[in-house]
């Protein structure tokens, strides 16, 4: 895999420094090898027309050439509209090429709206703030689906944060990939709440860890009509549940029925593992959990 590129188009560097929950509404990926290989073609093609003899705009491969390179360097500047402009109105030129029939000089104003083309690509581009992503990191940006299709699959509002979640992780926002991570749980723990009877008004982790509790302790035998048959799925996901605790502890607040973020002071490694420990809960969840028919409430965190 290569590496990414990535520009800001808006960017405050406080907002790092304090570790920060950030949106990427504004993140444009970039794909820097695009441009440089745009531009390169670009100069190659401008040296063709200038030597060329006679009339270039006859030499139908060359001109299929200039399309072509103009064509991918236009898949490219979806965020860059200047660049965009001038390479349609050229491609428009390319594609209607009569209209350039009564030109005095048509050599000379195809160098120029090429060349004005490469100036207009340099200030756009310099106009942003550029940072790289190495190929372990631009996994997560990439393939955030990868490992969860199940769980998008059985809770489709779980899609937002699991994305949030990997490229926040991606770009080392490690606090804001922990808080995206316990907004992913929290539509576990509510349909997990939902399917054995939580009836705290209250719902979220509190109210479905004690009912968890009640259930296991009280046995197999014991368990309600609804959830015959179910105890060894039930004390399972109650050891999950008892792991996640203990993995949190000290990081993350259990109080008031759900999960908030306590400290900013996360590595790398520790948000991995709360991303990981998430992800194996509520693969457990989508798979064994037997769909339930009630309303469904939306998390509370």
């Amino acid at each position: 895999m290569e590496n990414v590129v990535i520009s800001l188009s808006t960017y405050n560097d406080s907002d790092l420094k304090i570790g920060r929950l950030v949106t990427l509404l504004d993140i444009m990926r970039v794909h820097a090898e695009a441009y440089s290989k745009g531009m390169y073609s670009l100069v190659l093609i401008m040296q063709q027309i200038e030597v060329a003899p006679g009339d270039f705009r006859k030499n139908q491969e060359l001109m299929a050439r200039l399309h072509g390179h103009l064509s991918k360097l236009l898949e490219n500047c979806g965020d860059l509209p200047l660049t965009a402009m001038k390479i349609k109105s050229v491609l428009d030129l390319v594609d209607r090429i009569e209209i350039t029939a009564t030109w005095k000089e048509p050599k000379l104003a195809f160098l120029t709206a090429l060349s004005e083309i490469r100036s207009r690509l340099d200030d756009e581009l310099s106009s942003r703030l550029f940072f790289g992503l190495s190929a372990g990191k631009a996994k997560f940006y990439d393939g955030y689906r990868e490992g969860w299709e199940e769980v998008i699959d059985r809770f489709p509002p779980t899609l937002s944060d699991i994305e949030e979640m990997s490229k926040c992780f991606a770009f080392s926002r490690y606090p804001a990939s922990v808080f995206h991570s316990l907004q992913v749980v929290e539509h576990g723990i509510v349909a997990l709440g939902d399917h054995i009877g939580v009836t705290d008004p209250k719902r979220g982790w509190d109210a479905t860890s004690r009912r968890l509790a009640e259930l296991v302790h009280g046995g197999h035998r014991n368990l309600p009509s609804s959830l015959v048959g179910q105890f060894s799925f039930l004390e399972q996901v109650n050891q999950c549940v008892q792991a996640m605790k203990h993995a949190w502890r000290n990081k993350i607040n259990h109080t008031e029925g759900r999960l908030t973020v306590l400290s900013s002071d996360f590595t790398s490694d520790i948000a991995e593992e709360i991303m990981m420990a998430s992800r194996g809960f509520m693969r457990r969840l989508a798979a064994e959990m037997p769909t339930f028919t009630g309303a469904i409430i939306e998390p509370t965190l």
